[in-house]
């Protein structure tokens, strides 16, 4: 707790008691019972001055207990009301932190989802990458294989072109030999 200067003390000035003057008649001379009672009355104020006096510096001592104790308590309050309002204002923080971190965690999970989607997207698009890769392998290996087989059948083709050519020569030559030749020999009925 802070400490401050403390008030300065409350002065009461109490005045000196004045002698109270009594008009009397003057007696020709006072008696010793007057003069007893009249340093009895002065002994009696003497001493309600003093108690006077120590209940005003109690009244004074006490004053100012009283003000340090309401300064500690204002000061107390005051610290109080600053704590409070710090409180709040990190209440609202916290709130604010704990709002935006759902919000964050609830965007980081749709990355997440997305990021895992992807992925699947990736790996399939890889696999489809593989299958295209394997199938065009696939198909060029089947054109080349055709392709031989095409070219081994136009040479097939081109000889057996070559050798029906042939074959339709000697036909026609045969031919035109056995007509010339048939009407040279006879029939085998002739040799019966």
């Amino acid at each position: 707790m802070k400490t401050r200067e403390s008030p300065p003390p409350v002065h009461v000035h109490v005045p000196e008691t004045t002698p109270v003057h009594v008009h009397m008649r003057r007696s020709p001379s006072k008696t010793p019972q007057d003069k007893r009672l009249s340093k009895l009355h002065a002994a009696s104020v003497g001493r309600q001055q003093e108690l006077l006096v120590e209940k005003m510096e109690m009244f004074d001592h006490t004053n100012q207990s009283l003000r340090e104790l309401l300064r500690e308590w204002s000061e107390h309050e005051r610290d109080s009301l600053v704590w409070s309002e710090q409180r709040d204002a990190l209440k609202k923080r916290l709130d604010h932190s704990e709002t935006e971190n759902i919000r964050l965690l609830a965007k980081f999970t749709n990355k997440e989802k997305e990021a895992s989607k992807l992925a699947e997207h990736l790996d399939f698009e890889k696999d489809n990458a593989k299958t295209t890769e394997e199938l065009s392998r696939i198909l060029e290996s089947t054109r080349d294989h055709l392709e031989s087989q095409l070219d081994r059948a136009e040479a097939e083709k081109a000889r057996l072109a070559a050798q029906i050519q042939v074959c339709e020569r000697r036909i026609q030559h045969f031919g035109l030999k056995f007509v010339s030749t048939k009407h040279l020999t006879p029939h085998p009925r002739f040799y019966k």
